[in-house]
């Protein structure tokens, strides 16, 4: 990184890194502005399009989202699947057993095992 960015980075005048980078960041100013409306992205425009535009996506895909509301909502499912995976998932898991059991043939171990665990 040169001098000038990184001491752009150190001051909170610049975001370089992962989007796990970027999310912090942000973050950051927003505690320490108490929150603002928008945020400016300047990216190079040197360099090859498609590492360009990877970066546009990873920002799009990780980073915006969180900022607009969109992860609460798939945390908020994630969060009800794991605290109801027995509710969910076991009709179905004791339909796949039945129909083995009802075709003669055993429960492959690895399915098994799955089962008694929990997981799907």
């Amino acid at each position: 990184m040169k001098p000038d960015v990184a001491s752009q980075v150190e001051r909170g005048g610049a975001i370089v890194g992962t989007p796990d980078d970027a999310i912090a960041a942000i973050e950051r100013m927003q505690e320490m502005s108490g929150g603002f409306g928008a945020l400016l992205i300047s990216r190079p425009t040197n360099g090859p399009v498609g590492r360009r535009r990877g970066t546009a996506e990873l920002f799009a895909r990780y980073v915006a989202p969180r900022f607009q509301g969109q992860i609460s909502r798939i945390e908020e499912s994630q969060e009800f699947v794991a605290s109801n995976r027995t509710t969910i998932f076991g009709p179905n898991a004791a339909a796949i057993g039945k129909a083995f059991i009802d075709a003669g043939v055993s429960l492959p171990d690895a399915m098994l095992n799955r089962m008694q665990r929990g997981n799907t």
